[in-house]
């Protein structure tokens, strides 16, 4: 069984100019390129206390509206979470743990 955290990322209504894919990195580390409305599966080791990070570059800045989780999974487990931009492009996303 695989063991991770899965990630959906959604933008505003009327954030249509934000077209650089999402990403996330784990402990410091660019680990998997997200999309824009789907779920994506990053594979975790159990047991292991993990910082995750979802931002997107806009207009030369490398992480906007960045969000932070902490996480550590249990054996066979798969955390789901939701990653939502912010109004004002100055501002954090937020993420949240969906089951």
């Amino acid at each position: 069984m695989v063991e991770g955290a899965t990630i959906l990322c959604k933008k505003g209504a009327l954030q249509w100019m934000i077209t650089e894919k999402p990403y996330c990195t784990v402990n410091d580390v660019e680990t998997k390129a997200l999309a824009w409305g789907q779920e994506t599966m990053i594979p975790l080791q159990p047991n292991m206390p993990y910082r995750l990070l979802v931002a997107f570059p806009y207009m030369g800045k490398k992480a906007t509206m960045p969000a932070e989780m902490t996480l550590t999974l249990k054996p066979g487990e798969v955390a789901r979470f939701e990653y939502k931009t912010a109004s004002t492009m100055f501002s954090k996303g937020k993420v949240t743990r969906v089951q």
